[in-house]
C-alpha cells in the first residue's frame, strides 16, 4: 500500500512556483524594463495578457483558469513591493500591477518564510 500524506501549503506554494510558466516571467520583466521609470513601474493587466496570449498557446480564459497573473509573490521574494489594484463595481479603470523597490518595513518574502519581529 502507497502512503501518503496531505501537500503542506508550503509545499504547495514551492511546488506551484516551480512549475510556473516561463513565458509569464518572460512577458512581465519585459514589461518591467519597458515601464520602470527608476521609481516605479505600473504595468496594466491586459498589456501582460495580450503578451502571454501572443508568446504562447495560453488563451485569455486560460490565463485566468490557471491563474498565471498571481506572480507577485515570486516577485516579491526577488524584492519588489508589487501591489494589484482593479476596480470596484462601481469605478471604471483599468486594473495594473504596481511594482516599487521593496523596503525593510515591507516585509520581503525569503523563501517560504516571513520573519516577523
Amino acid at each position: 500500500m502507497e502512503k501518503v500524506k496531505p501537500i503542506s501549503p508550503d509545499e504547495l506554494i514551492a511546488q506551484k512556483k516551480k512549475e510556473f510558466p516561463i513565458v509569464v516571467i518572460k512577458v512581465v520583466n519585459r514589461l518591467l524594463k519597458e515601464k520602470w521609470d527608476g521609481k516605479e513601474a505600473r504595468i496594466m493587466q491586459d498589456d501582460i495578457i495580450k503578451y502571454i496570449v501572443q508568446n504562447s498557446n495560453y488563451t485569455k480564459n486560460e490565463i485566468f483558469d490557471k491563474h498565471l497573473l498571481d506572480f507577485e509573490d515570486i516577485y516579491r521574494e526577488q524584492g519588489w513591493k508589487v501591489t494589484y489594484d482593479s476596480p470596484a463595481y462601481c469605478e471604471t479603470y483599468d486594473a495594473y500591477f504596481l511594482f516599487e523597490r521593496a523596503s525593510k518595513s515591507d516585509g520581503i518574502k525569503k523563501g517560504l518564510r516571513i520573519n516577523i519581529g
